[in-house]
């Protein structure tokens, strides 16, 4: 108990003092979003191209009634979903449980991206692609100004573990993509001397997007 109460109280000064993350940047991508030309051909290219929408974050174990969601935007590549804000605002809240820590957290980070590779099959009918979703872990690098000077800053990595079950689905008529990815643990520190943080809360986010669509598939 005593070196669980001693982790968690480093990882909220380090929230608290300042810090960096880092996630897999979305520029990585081997291919740029294409768009059909052809209204009459579709297929698991279809859906490329940029989207805007909410997301909702929702306690796992938790009863309550669906929250507003917040506002996102995100491309979808050949291999994979890219936001390049991501909204990490209710994640930390998550960790935390204090909104207000979050805010000023979320005021020294900036924008921060995240992409999540996903493996597309077109149904038979041509009117869905289904996506098998890979989630990979989201790492937070965080670092405290050290206190003296001609020392080096120390860094925390922060490691939240990601599961994505549930297939999402893209609608070919209206553009329309729901998928969701949860974070199940969080741990601080990597490799042997990697620890669960506790008390985190499994939390579960839904992402509601439409496709800004240059080719219209409605009269199929």
């Amino acid at each position: 108990m005593k070196k669980i109460f001693s982790l968690t109280n480093v990882f909220v000064a380090v929230m608290m003092l300042g810090c960096t993350m880092g996630f897999s940047s979305c520029s990585d991508d081997d291919d740029s979003p294409e768009f059909t030309t052809d209204p009459v051909e579709i297929t698991t290219k279809t859906m490329y191209g940029s989207y805007q929408g909410k997301m909702t974050t929702t306690a796992i174990e938790a009863q309550d009634d669906a929250p507003a969601g917040v506002d996102v935007t995100a491309t979808v590549a050949n291999d994979s979903v890219c936001f390049e804000s991501f909204p990490v605002k209710d994640l930390i809240v998550s960790i935390l449980g204090d909104e207000e820590t979050a805010d000023n957290i979320i005021s020294a980070l900036g924008d921060v991206s995240y992409k999540i590779a996903y493996t597309p099959t077109l149904t038979p009918k041509k009117d869905f692609i289904n996506m098998e979703f890979k989630a990979e872990p989201l790492k937070l690098a965080l670092t405290m100004p050290s206190a003296n000077e001609g020392e080096e800053a120390q860094t925390m990595i922060i490691e939240v573990e990601i599961e994505a079950a549930e297939e999402g689905k893209y609608t070919v008529e209206d553009g329309n993509l729901a998928f969701a990815i949860s974070a199940t643990k969080v741990f601080l520190g990597e490799g042997e001397s990697k620890v669960e943080f506790p008390g985190f809360t499994p939390t579960r986010f839904a992402f509601y997007l439409n496709q800004f669509k240059i080719a219209h598939h409605s009269g199929l």
